[in-house]
């Protein structure tokens, strides 16, 4: 289902995605900067690199400074491969994300039924992707005005997964010049394990398969699903180790 991944091929396509949801800023030609005065996680807040690890400290001072502005604890995503030639003092190993790439296909459920999002389930996106992922709907009015933005990226394409008439669950596909990714596969709690996300990745499954482009997407450890992933044929590509300073729950 998938030919070999170059591994700049996804963090690119990372990259573009999740800097519709945070500030992105190039520090130089391979290191960037996230940070974000909404979301706190290591993942909206941090540093990272195409390559040149050796490089990643000179930065680090500048990129604290303007995390920490945004009331984040600064973090640092570095390549497996890369963790002896790092030294970072005051960061702790917090988390490790996993790349992976489809090599099977999937198969659904008839029940479930999966949508292309338009305006008018935009709401419903958001209050699924909020339960599912934070619990709560206090970032509503941010999410809601991402979204929006999104509708309108011709490299988006928002999906929303339907058992019965009710939406239970979301995802979105970026698609870039040699692969596509999916982020976001969220499932409400009370209706986990019926299918829906194994839908929703199947249908990703033949959207990317249709422009043939392989599938790619992320998952962190602490999450504990990667191996729900390699159950539905995804297999680890390559994986950054998180690194936080000053980590909230150490």
């Amino acid at each position: 289902m998938s030919r070999f991944l170059n591994k700049s091929v996804f963090e690119l396509n990372e990259i573009e995605w999740w800097s519709n949801w945070c500030t992105l800023e190039w520090l130089n030609d391979s290191v960037y900067l996230f940070h974000s005065n909404v979301f706190k996680e290591e993942l909206f807040n941090r540093v990272g690199y195409l390559q040149g690890a050796n490089l990643l400290p000179n930065f680090l001072e500048l990129a604290e400074q303007k995390i920490e502005k945004e009331g984040a604890c600064p973090s640092v995503f570095v390549f497996k491969e890369d963790k002896e030639r790092i030294k970072l003092k005051d960061y702790k190993l917090t988390d490790e994300l996993i790349v992976m790439t489809l090599r099977q296909k999937i198969n659904g459920f008839s029940q479930v039924t999966i949508e292309q999002t338009t305006q008018d389930k935009i709401d419903e996106w958001c209050k699924v992707y909020l339960k599912a992922f934070y619990g709560e709907l206090s970032l509503y009015k941010h999410v809601y005005t991402i979204l929006n933005k999104l509708l309108e990226n011709p490299h988006v394409q928002l999906l929303h997964a339907t058992l019965g008439n009710f939406v239970v669950g979301v995802s979105a596909l970026y698609e870039s010049k040699e692969c596509v990714g999916v982020y976001c596969v969220g499932t409400l709690p009370e209706f986990r394990r019926k299918g829906v996300a194994t839908s929703i990745l199947k249908h990703a499954s033949e959207h990317a398969e249709n422009l043939g482009k392989p599938l790619v997407l992320q998952t962190f450890l602490a999450d504990g699903v990667q191996k729900f992933y390699e159950e539905r044929g995804f297999v680890k590509v390559y994986s950054k180790l998180v690194y936080t300073k000053n980590p909230r729950f150490a």
